[in-house]
Formats: structure tokens, C-alpha cells, sequence
């Protein structure tokens, strides 16, 4: 029984280290000096972009239009960069397999040019984004399913 704590407390203590970004070494018999709020990003980074906002809007098959599900995705990514006015942004459009290299290139720039002209008409400033389109070239998940199609379906809002 004393043998089974033993092992709970070193594998609790082992976790709230890597959690606080310590070594097993340094880690006390206390856990007081673990500041959880050491993992959540700086305000104003990518990664505070990722974790606040969605950063990926979805398509429907061979198609560039933004279904009104994802307006909603768009007004938080517009919030966030007029939050942070010296941030840029990089739009990428992706397709799934099907279609042609030529055909899926100008669909994944359809698709970024779409999210880039909501967010401009949301009140950023054009000169603050970019498009690229990676159409099949990059595909974010792999495989030739359906599922895997939808996923590839998208357009990407990247903080630089």
C-alpha cells in the first residue's frame, strides 16, 4: 500500500513538472510553486491566436463560398487581429485530393481570398493579410476518405 502512494506521489509530482516546464530534478516536495498560468501564451502570439480564437474556416466539395456557420469563426479571428493592430496574418487555402493540381491551386486561392475578403470587410486592413493557396500540394491530413477530404477542405488563418 505504502509502495503504490510512493509510486502516485513521484507520478503526480512527475506531471505538475512537466506541466510547469521544471525537471524531475527540481521538482519540491510542494507543489505551491507550480504557477499554471506559465502554460497559457503571451497575449497577442500565434499561439494565443490558436488557442483563442478558431483558426480554420471549412469548405463544402469544389466550392469557395463561406457558409454562415463559420461568419461567426471570422468575427472572433477579425476581433482578435483589430485587437492587435501590429499583427499580420497569412490566409492558406487547401483543397482535398480530387481534381487537378492546376484546378485545386486556383480553388485554395479562392478559398484564402474568401476569408481574407471577410476579414477586410469585418474592419482589417487589407495590407495586413496575405493569401497563399496550397490546394492538394500540402494536404493537412492524410488519406482518401471523406473524412479526410473535409478536413483538407479548409482555409487557415496563420499569424506572422
Amino acid at each position: 500500500m505504502k509502495l503504490r502512494l510512493a509510486s502516485l506521489l513521484a507520478a503526480t509530482a512527475f506531471f505538475a513538472a512537466c506541466d510547469c516546464g521544471q525537471s524531475q530534478e527540481s521538482v519540491q516536495a510542494s507543489s505551491e510553486e507550480c504557477d499554471l498560468n506559465d502554460a497559457a501564451p503571451k497575449p497577442g502570439t500565434p499561439q494565443d491566436f490558436v488557442t483563442q480564437v478558431e483558426d480554420r474556416v471549412f469548405f463544402e466539395f469544389d466550392k469557395h463560398n463561406i457558409s454562415h456557420l463559420y461568419h461567426q469563426v471570422l468575427e472572433k479571428q477579425a476581433a482578435w487581429l483589430l485587437k492587435y493592430p501590429a499583427t499580420t496574418a497569412e490566409v492558406a487555402g487547401y483543397c482535398d485530393l480530387r481534381g487537378t493540381v492546376e484546378y485545386n491551386d486556383k480553388l485554395g486561392q479562392h478559398r484564402a481570398d474568401a476569408v481574407k475578403h471577410k476579414l477586410v470587410e469585418m474592419g482589417v486592413d487589407t495590407s495586413r493579410l496575405s493569401t497563399i493557396s496550397y490546394g492538394k500540394r500540402v494536404t493537412l491530413v492524410p488519406g482518401s476518405t471523406e473524412e479526410a477530404y473535409k478536413q483538407n477542405r479548409t482555409a487557415i488563418t496563420v499569424i506572422k
